[in-house]
């Protein structure tokens, strides 16, 4: 487990604990959420801190790194309908369903996807094509 530590400046001096976080530190609200519910997840000169707490010239804030970023979810390949439009050697262009989200995510890991859907056709068919990016589509 790393540790994040950050000695506060003079021009920050009676700021909070989550001004810091997100302003110097860029740590999200979600983040922040998380390292409130973890032991010694956040400290100011070694001791277990709030939040709402003010720092002073020359505090030491501590931030536990294992909480801050969560593992990367991979896409779950499956069989769901994602129409070909166009494709070519530089470009893909399909129709994506509605309700169907383009990525994994954290808190819904088995829904389909338009990278499941993919990654699924593009085992079948052997081709190695990396996704590189997306976009949506100007309305009608």
């Amino acid at each position: 487990m790393e540790t994040i530590s950050y000695t506060l400046p003079p021009e920050q001096d009676g700021a909070t604990v989550r001004h810091i976080l997100k302003a110097a530190l860029h740590v999200s609200s979600h983040a922040i959420s998380r390292l409130t519910r973890t032991e010694n997840g956040i400290r100011v000169n070694g001791i277990h801190a709030r939040t709402v707490d003010i720092l002073h010239t020359g505090d030491v804030l501590e931030v536990e790194t294992s909480d801050h970023c969560p593992p990367r979810v991979r896409p779950t390949p499956g069989p769901w309908s994602l129409p070909i439009v166009w494709e070519d050697g530089h470009l893909l262009v399909v129709n994506k369903p509605a309700g169907m989200t383009a990525h994994a995510s954290n808190f819904l890991p088995d829904t389909p996807t338009v990278a499941g859907a993919l990654t699924w056709q593009r085992a079948r068919t052997s081709c190695s094509t990396r996704c590189t990016g997306w976009t949506r589509a100007p309305p009608d």
